[in-house]
């Protein structure tokens, strides 16, 4: 029993793994990849993947919200007759989504209690067609609302229909996760977070208006990428059962998949890197500093997730009871931590960087990690970094002040399921094998 349970746990693991490997390609694998918890178990895996045959937002949650319409009303300046207007419109659109939903919930429930009372759960199969039928009456519904909300516009307001329809696909598509570092960053919100002047929002805003064009042209053709994937890879997880189908997927192809994918992802973060450089130049003093110190954070979230030792000086620093020596050598100590912090950064997106450009789904199958990984000796090095600082500091404070800095050790952003490009390098641990209760003792299966 021992050794089934330890096959389950490790079965689980590994389509995890297999899971994130297309996942992070930009694959919208809602119906074609089980939950781990349910691999070992055909029927309950089927189950899960009726589940995902609800479609986007699980059948339940509508393409368009409240927001969206105060968004059309504000890009396009609706007076308040026309917005009066878009709130019936768009009580009309939520009852008719979801009298449609409840209808196609109803008939999955259905055939999920059948096939629990037969036990015949190539029965979830047949979710496809309503699942189907159902994913296409969401897009006649959404399209007769986006109609419905343009009649309302005249002719002036119509010709800025296109901005809200950009504005729309960029918020959802960069809000979707990402496979390269910096192509989920939106620019309009870094630009908009800066507060600048006017002078500075004119410099910007035409390149904006050229940002806004070509990106959206990148969103589109990598939604049409993921969708191909889509298709491809439901072909392949969606009849796995067992640990012998995992050991038999065909590596080249996912490979396929995920080179597919990271080509689409890079050109959106091509298009944001190319358009933050031009902007970078066009601003002056502080904003561009700050400017390009946004787009560097948002590109690289792990990198720069704030480390033990800042959250410790920047305490200690606001401490009321320093000394002006002791508050001397701890602006010194942070001065020095910033710029060895700095040079172990630029080593950390290189090597992201890096991880990215060689993701492979061998590599993330890899059972123990890469040993070489350059992310272990980075983590590592901040780790060593941050033990050196806090000791340092430490030795500037008296025991009682010591005792008032922030507790708590490094994050741990390995552990988190993220892009390749993560602190976890496409590695990732295999499961390991706890000791029952107290004992330690040797492998005797029950």
């Amino acid at each position: 029993m021992i050794r089934s349970l330890f096959a389950s746990r490790t079965l689980g693991w590994m389509v995890s793994a297999a899971s994130r490997t297309v996942a992070v390609a930009g694959l919208a694998l809602a119906f074609a990849i089980p939950a781990p918890s349910a691999v070992a178990q055909p029927g309950r895996m089927m189950e899960m993947m009726g589940g995902g045959m609800m479609g986007r937002g699980g059948g339940g949650e509508a393409t368009y919200s409240s927001r969206d319409l105060d968004k059309v009303a504000q890009i396009v300046g609706f007076d308040d007759a026309q917005r009066e207007g878009a709130k019936a419109f768009f009580e009309g659109y939520q009852e008719r989504f979801l009298a449609e939903s409840q209808a196609f919930r109803e008939k999955m429930d259905k055939i999920r209690e059948e096939a629990r009372e037969t036990g015949d759960w190539s029965i979830m199969q047949n979710l496809r067609e309503p699942a189907e039928k159902f994913e296409a009456e969401r897009k006649k519904i959404d399209q007769q609302l986006m109609d419905d909300l343009k009649a309302l516009c005249t002719e002036e307001q119509a010709a800025k229909w296109p901005v809200f329809e950009r504005t729309v696909r960029r918020e959802r598509g960069l809000g979707r996760g990402s496979f390269m570092s910096g192509e989920s960053v939106n620019l309009f919100e870094v630009v908009e977070k800066l507060e600048l002047n006017n002078e500075s929002k004119a410099a910007v805003q035409q390149t904006l208006g050229q940002y806004d064009l070509e990106l959206d042209r990148e969103l589109q053709n990598r939604e049409r990428v993921q969708q191909e994937l889509q298709k491809d890879a439901q072909g392949m997880f969606g009849n796995m059962r067992g640990l012998q189908d995992l050991q038999n997927l065909d590596m080249n192809k996912i490979n396929e998949l995920v080179n597919k994918g990271r080509e689409a992802s890079g050109r959106v973060r091509d298009v944001n890197r190319r358009f933050a450089k031009v902007i970078e130049g066009q601003l002056t003093g502080d904003a561009k500093s700050a400017f390009a110190a946004e787009v560097q954070k948002r590109s690289y979230p792990d990198v720069f997730r704030q480390q033990r030792a800042q959250r410790s000086l920047d305490a200690a620093i606001g401490f009321g009871d320093l000394t002006s020596d002791q508050r001397t050598a701890i602006e010194a100590l942070r001065s020095s931590y910033g710029r060895d912090l700095d040079a172990i950064n630029v080593e950390h997106m290189a090597a992201v960087d890096k991880s990215e450009a060689e993701f492979s789904a061998e590599r993330m199958m890899n059972w123990g990690g890469d040993p070489n990984d350059p992310m272990r000796a980075i983590r590592t090095k901040k780790r060593e970094l941050n033990n050196k600082v806090d000791e340092s500091l430490k030795s500037i404070l008296t025991p009682e002040q010591a005792q008032r800095l922030p507790q708590g050790g490094d994050e741990e952003p390995g552990r988190r399921m993220r892009a390749p490009g993560g602190d976890n390098g496409g590695g990732g641990e295999a499961p390991r094998r706890r000791p029952r209760g107290g004992g330690g003792g040797g492998g005797g299966g029950e």
